[in-house]
């Protein structure tokens, strides 16, 4: 008889049925009770029983049968070794089985860390899930386990006992890359100390055995800069751009597509990747990103030469992950000077404008002028003149004759023009008659001439 031992004691109980279509195999003996020659092989009827008739008697025979997966053999404990007596009927050689439970479940990535497998979120491939028989959380060898698949996460563990608990358990390895954060994952689901306790019936199929992971998060930090020297370096005063647009390039194709990651720059050029995803599943390896920026118009990218490029892995935090762009621009406009002609104690203005062509503010600045003369800038213009302009005025001082040679510089924030001029401060007007002096405009210049003298008593006259 060939039966089901649902219980697994060892003993055909009344309720446990016979097992049709098991093959039983009738072997001769070696002659020390092993299978040495198969003789023949029956197979198991409707209600299990089985029949080897005309078998030579005074023979030793070994009697086995053939083992089925999801099953295993409860008795006998050792093959059958039987030497029948002419005309003997030997009965009760009997094979009990029980049917063997399995285990199935997926092991998923935890995208969002909320501890439920939502429908966007993928399995982790070559995690190892096992029965920790012994309870001390490591898989050991002869503990049943199996490795979930790369492309799904799925994994199943055949053959497991019935009527007994398991402790089902995930063993997460090192990440194999160096330089990731240890640990790289924390177990979301099961909650609790995150194993699963499965008691299965006999024949059992458990699903839904699940083993969820939420995976340390990469980053990326830096900035977008001016790099007004277009030296591809970022040096002091260069300001960072807000307003950029800074994107991770998954596919390499240099172009911002649906779903690839993106920020703008904000705070002085600053920006920042914190929530990323650091693992390609396929192969547990860390994920590989371009940084790049979308073009702007007038903008030519000085750094960094050729993409960054960054392979992520969990926990890690790439800093001064820095854009330069210079910005193409005309410098400008500024008229030349020449000689400068002044005199001691005479009120004298030159007035200098700049026109920039793209409309750029304008700076001025000087580095050496004549004692008794300064610079105003009017940037944005002034009542009598509505283009940005700068003015050197004053009265030169008594004493200061001789020559001197004056730097001015303009710049519109990304280009600088200078432009030489040269003083002639020469000593006092030696007539008093400067009342009919009037005021010569230049195209680009103005200068008054006042005695010193002249000019106190009008002073004291309007007073």
């Amino acid at each position: 008889m060939k039966f089901d031992d649902l219980d697994g004691d060892r003993t055909r109980d009344p309720e446990e049925p016979g097992l049709l279509g098991w093959e039983i195999q009738l072997w001769r003996s070696d002659g020390s009770g092993n299978p040495d020659t198969l003789l023949e092989v029956a197979v198991t009827a409707a209600d299990g029983t089985y029949a080897f008739a005309d078998v030579e008697p005074g023979v030793e025979y070994v009697v086995t049968e053939v083992q089925q997966a999801g099953w295993t053999q409860t008795t006998p404990v050792a093959p059958y070794v039987l030497s029948p007596n002419s005309g003997e009927v030997m009965t009760g050689v009997d094979f009990g089985n029980r049917n063997l439970a399995e285990i199935r479940g997926v092991k998923f990535d935890d995208d969002d860390g909320d501890g439920v497998k939502d429908p966007d979120e993928v399995g982790i491939g070559g995690i190892t899930i096992y029965i920790d028989t012994n309870g001390n959380n490591v898989p050991d060898a002869g503990e049943p386990s199996a490795l979930t698949e790369v492309d799904t996460g799925a994994y199943s563990i055949a053959n497991v006992e019935p009527d007994a608990a398991h402790t089902v358990r995930e063993h997460v390895p090192s990440f194999p890359v160096p330089g990731a954060a240890d640990p790289w994952s924390a177990q979301t689901y099961p909650a609790g100390d995150g194993s699963w306790t499965i008691t299965p019936d006999p024949g059992e199929v458990v699903t839904g055995v699940d083993f969820g992971n939420f995976i340390v998060r990469a980053e990326i930090h830096g900035i977008k800069y001016d790099d007004r020297d277009a030296d591809g370096v970022r040096d002091a005063g260069e300001p960072g751009l807000d307003g950029w647009t800074i994107y991770l390039d998954a596919n390499g194709d240099g172009v911002l597509d649906a779903g690839e990651f993106s920020t703008v720059t904000a705070g002085g050029g600053l920006y920042a990747f914190t929530d990323l995803h650091p693992i390609d599943w396929q192969g547990l390896a860390g994920r590989d990103y371009e940084v790049r920026e979308v073009p702007q118009p007038d903008w030519v990218q000085t750094a960094p030469a050729s993409p960054h490029i960054l392979t992520l892995l969990p926990g890690v935090v790439f800093n001064d992950i820095d854009l330069g762009n210079h910005r193409l621009n005309e410098p400008p406009n500024v008229p030349g000077v020449g000689t400068i002609t002044a005199y001691e104690g005479v009120f004298i203005l030159r007035r200098f404008t700049a026109l920039d062509p793209e409309g750029d503010p304008i700076t001025f600045a000087v580095d050496v002028l004549p004692p008794g003369l300064t610079l105003t800038a009017y940037p944005a213009g002034s009542a009598d003149e509505p283009a940005p302009h700068a003015d050197i005025d004053g009265v030169p001082d008594p004493g200061s004759a001789g020559p001197y040679a004056t730097v001015l510089t303009v710049s519109d924030g990304f280009n600088i023009v200078t432009r030489m001029m040269d003083w002639d401060v020469r000593p006092p007007i030696s007539h008093r008659s400067p009342a009919r002096t009037r005021p010569s405009w230049g195209t680009t210049s103005s200068m008054f001439r006042f005695p010193f003298s002249r000019m106190t008593k009008i002073l004291k006259a309007v007073r």
